[in-house]
């Protein structure tokens, strides 16, 4: 399978749940934006790692602000501004916090994100029986 990201095709290998998802029209689709690796209190760490683990747990936030956990995610778009982190200290993060769960998952390296002080950009889209539709939350508000 191929995916095009921009002007990029990748290869992609299939394995189950991890380059497709076929959507529940049962379920609700959760879209959540950018979330980047800031504290609501606006503090935004110099690390790469920390930024990741932050920008993470932002995305944890505004899914089960939903109802829904880390294992309804079906998609992540990852941008790094930048250089990425390095595979093994991305998946010393990313590996605990998915908890086994494999979504389909694409990283995109750009010249630089909004700030220059941000070094990453997660984007996730969750499918669940949403809690409470009227519920706006984000974890950057």
């Amino acid at each position: 399978m191929f995916l095009i990201v921009g002007n990029e095709i990748q290869w992609c290998q299939l394995r189950q749940n991890a380059t497709s998802e076929l959507l529940d029209h049962n379920k609700s689709l959760l879209v959540i934006s950018g979330q980047i690796g800031m504290r609501q209190d606006g503090f935004v760490p110099k690390e790469q790692s920390q930024q990741f683990s932050l920008a993470l747990d932002n995305i944890r936030k505004n899914v089960e602000a939903q109802g829904l956990s880390v294992s309804d995610i079906i998609k992540m778009t990852f941008y790094w501004g930048g250089e990425t982190l390095p595979a093994e200290e991305r998946n010393l993060i990313l590996t605990p916090w998915l908890q086994g769960h494999q979504p389909c998952m694409t990283m995109v390296t750009v010249k630089g994100l909004a700030r220059p002080d941000l070094l990453i950009e997660i984007e996730a889209f969750a499918e669940g029986k949403i809690a409470n539709s009227d519920n706006k939350y984000s974890a950057r508000s």
